[in-house]
């Protein structure tokens, strides 16, 4: 039987505690669902602990398959952490201390680190607050580059899209028709070449906590469809990746959906094909391919902070009381001046700067100078 004391949320341990209570069960039995649905024949995949599973750590959460087993225990096919909101939010990457910046990149510096030992692309961080989600990609370099090149840190720069309680998901339904994903094999020269490789800062999509109704992005929704990415076959962290909601030709008779692994003979209408050869990933700092494909997913991804007490509900499909309010930045026209990114700062004094201090978000670049945040929508 519940209780009003099973929501209270005082640590970690006390949030982990909801959400094998509240949360994963619902996953999970979807999960079970989807076994049968989806025809993956004696295959069922649980979102549980991450101490069951292979790898230093270990994360706090991971999603098993009773057929992807070795040495008495389960490959992590999605690793995840979980954070108090009142010591880490999405939105720390916007503040103007230094301090706070780098406290913001240290949880998804650890679930990186954990979803490359399982050679996995994707991973989740959790809070009381939102579902943070991640997609890996490895950075291409040079053989001559890469022997002098310092093993890669935690100063991330990344994508933020948070998803509004308005999102309409029916694309997102459609996509995650999935076909049998089939047991998947673990050669070690992979587990090795996804953990040695350099990786380029992780793509994330926030889901506030508070997404609830019909027709929208929810958190519950939102891990399941991870689930479903994360276990199927094309799962490998890769050098770039096609849009989500796209699809390429297998052979002449046959099409395949570039995330969901589902096949169709048949092209569905209005769909996207996308062949291999059309992804431009040599340049490692390409991110159009993913703000793409979740723009496909839900047009109406929108710019936002989560501010306010961390608040459990009653009722955990109910609103938390948080408010949302937009950034503010200083608009700045940018211009390149003798191999530096110029610009006229607060005080109308031209400020120059290295393009390693912007940080690139959704929509533009932002620089942290001080007192002021000065954003622009392109970098020459």
């Amino acid at each position: 039987m519940a209780s009003a004391f099973d929501r209270q949320i005082r640590d970690e341990k006390s949030l982990d505690y909801f959400l094998a209570k509240y949360i994963w069960p619902h996953v999970n039995g979807a999960l079970v669902q989807a076994t049968s649905t989806l025809e993956w024949g004696q295959e069922v995949f649980y979102l549980g602990p991450g101490s069951w599973c292979h790898g230093t750590g270990p994360p706090d959460w991971g999603l098993v398959s009773n057929c992807r087993t070795e040495q008495g225990k389960f490959w992590n096919l999605l690793p995840g952490d979980t954070k108090l909101s009142a010591k880490w939010q999405p939105d720390m990457l916007l503040s103007q201390n230094e301090s706070e910046r780098h406290q913001w990149t240290l949880p998804l510096s650890q679930v990186s680190t954990y979803a490359a030992q399982s050679a996995c692309r994707y991973g989740f961080v959790v809070t009381d607050q939102a579902l943070v989600v991640l997609r890996l990609t490895k950075e291409r370099i040079g053989e001559g580059l890469a022997a002098t090149r310092p093993s890669r840190t935690v100063e991330l720069r990344t994508h933020q899209r948070i998803a509004s309680n308005e999102t309409d998901v029916s694309s997102l339904l459609e996509s995650m028709s999935l076909d049998s994903f089939g047991a998947q094999s673990y050669a070690d020269n992979d587990l090795a070449d996804s953990a040695n490789a350099e990786l380029l800062p992780p793509e994330y999509a926030v889901i506030p906590m508070s997404a609830h109704g019909k027709g929208r992005l929810t958190v519950k929704f939102s891990i399941f469809c991870l689930c479903l990415m994360a276990g199927n076959r094309y799962r490998n962290i890769g050098y770039g990746y096609p849009p989500l909601d796209t699809w390429r030709q297998m052979d002449r008779h046959n099409y395949i959906h570039n995330t969901s692994a589902l096949v169709a003979k048949k092209l569905p209408n209005n769909a996207t094909l996308f062949e291999p050869g059309q992804q431009e990933s040599e340049d490692a700092n390409q991110y159009d391919e993913f703000v793409s494909g979740v723009d496909t997913i839900d047009s109406r991804i929108h710019q936002a902070e989560n501010e306010g007490q961390s608040h459990i509900p009653q009722d955990s499909q109910d609103d938390l009381r948080q408010t949302q309010s937009t950034p503010h930045y200083i608009t700045v026209d940018v211009k390149k001046r003798d191999g530096r990114l110029c610009f006229r700062d607060a005080k109308r004094q031209v400020r120059k700067t290295k393009k390693s201090k912007w940080t690139q978000v959704s929509g533009g670049w932002v620089f942290h100078g001080g007192r002021h945040a000065y954003f622009t929508k392109h970098l020459p």
